[in-house]
């Protein structure tokens, strides 16, 4: 029984080192992706938005025949789980979108394969067809996480370099006691992203003054640094460079309005 078990993890070890298993270990980190990335509704809108992302695992996979693949392999693996925990916990800042540390892992694993490549070409006598097939591919897949990096995260109006996010109600949420959310509405300009307008009411009876007073005082209490004109902006997190969201505090007769931006 000793023996056979013995075996039966040689064959593991064996097959774990094989060029069949890449494939395999690709697709657990693919599933692995799509339960993180779980803001979109179905596991094949998952997959093909996931897909350019780790598009890098699965074409060093393929392409890669020297010692390095190995390596390297297990270098983005790990770096997929460690960039998502750095990229959502970070106390006292609003949390980024789904996709930031999907861009700051195609950030990092798109040029290690390119490295990796070009060590394999450098050291291995690779086809030049499975060559040419991997930088290829490697090209295309920077170009098509650009134009969705542009597509998300730009607003039409700013430079590339700025990211911006949608504000959403529940980053002053909950309000203080006796505070209440009468109204919600989203005003949406023509770039896509969305003002959040939430008329909130006090206890009958309560000045708007007041109202107002205890929102800001929650704001500050909450993270929202105060303004000299008086908005408030809070950092987003992430490990992209997110513009910061803004809160407004304006009256409108007997009730008060915050506006996040």
């Amino acid at each position: 029984m000793e023996t056979r078990r013995k075996s039966m993890t040689g064959r593991l070890v064996a097959w774990l080192r094989g060029g069949r298993s890449r494939p395999l270990l690709a697709l657990g980190l693919v599933v692995l992706l799509c339960v993180a990335a779980r803001q979109w509704r179905f596991a094949s809108a998952h997959v093909l938005i996931a897909g350019p992302f780790v598009a890098p695992l699965f074409i060093w996979l393929g392409a890669a025949r020297s010692r390095l693949a190995r390596p390297l392999a297990i270098a983005l693996a790990v770096a997929l789980p460690v960039l998502y925990a750095l990229s959502t916990w970070q106390p006292g800042t609003i949390a980024p979108p789904r996709h930031d540390w999907m861009f700051a892992y195609a950030m990092v694993a798109y040029p290690l394969c390119a490295l990796g490549l070009a060590w394999d070409r450098s050291r291995v006598d690779q086809p030049t067809r499975r060559y040419a097939i991997g930088a290829g591919a490697l090209a295309v897949g920077v170009l098509v996480v650009g134009v969705i990096g542009f597509a998300v995260t730009s607003d039409g109006h700013r430079s590339l370099s700025t990211l911006k996010s949608q504000a959403e109600a529940v980053e002053v949420l909950p309000l203080p006691p006796g505070l209440t959310v009468a109204a919600e509405e989203r005003r949406c300009g023509s770039s896509g992203f969305c003002d959040v307008l939430m008329t909130v009411t006090g206890a009958p009876g309560q000045a708007p003054d007041e109202i107002a007073d205890r929102l800001a005082a929650h704001l500050v209490d909450t993270g929202w640094q105060e303004n000299h004109d008086g908005s408030y902006d809070k950092p987003v997190g992430g490990l992209l460079d997110w513009h910061e969201h803004t809160a407004r505090i304006t009256r409108a007769g007997d009730a008060v309005v915050l506006q996040l931006a």
